[in-house]
C-alpha cells in the first residue's frame, strides 16, 4: 500500500484462477429442471457441481483461512463463493474485506450478502459472536 498526493493505492497479488463461484457453476446443462423456479428462459438449467475430492480440499482451505482470520480477531462477514479466489494451483484466496472488522468480542450489527446469510441470524435481537457469521 502506498499513498500518492490524492489517492491511496493498494497492490494485491494477481490470482489467475478466478472465483470459486465460477469453478462450481461450470457444470452440465440439463434439458429437464427439477423445479420451475430454476428454469432459464430457454428451459435449460445449469447444474452446480465439483468433484467431491476437490470440494473437500477447497472446503478445508476455506476453514483454515477463516480460522486464521478468527485467531487474529478478524471477522470477514461476507464469505461466499464470489469472494473466494482460486490461484493457478487451485488454492483458495479470501478476498473482499470491505465488510470485515476486528472483533475481540460480541457484535451487534449484522451485515453481509442477504442471499448467503443463515436465516437464523435475521431474527437475532441481541449480541452474537461475529465469527459465527463466517461459518454459518
Amino acid at each position: 500500500m502506498f499513498q500518492g498526493k490524492e489517492h491511496v493505492y493498494i497492490v494485491l497479488e494477481l490470482v489467475r484462477g478466478g472465483e470459486l463461484f465460477e469453478r462450481i457453476r461450470i457444470g452440465k446443462v440439463h434439458e429437464h429442471a427439477p423445479s420451475p423456479s430454476s428454469l432459464f428462459s430457454n428451459g435449460m438449467i445449469i447444474v452446480f457441481q465439483i468433484a467431491e475430492e476437490k470440494a473437500r480440499k477447497i472446503f478445508l482451505e476455506i476453514l483454515e483461512a477463516i480460522k486464521y482470520l478468527h485467531d487474529r480477531n478478524i471477522v470477514h462477514r461476507d464469505i461466499k463463493p464470489e469472494n473466494l479466489l482460486m490461484d493457478e494451483h487451485e488454492h483458495v484466496k479470501v478476498t473482499d474485506f470491505g465488510l470485515a472488522r476486528a472483533s475481540p468480542g460480541a457484535m451487534q450489527t449484522m451485515c453481509g450478502t442477504p442471499g448467503t446469510l443463515d436465516s437464523s441470524f435475521l431474527f437475532l435481537a441481541s449480541l452474537f459472536s461475529g465469527g459465527l457469521v463466517d461459518i454459518e
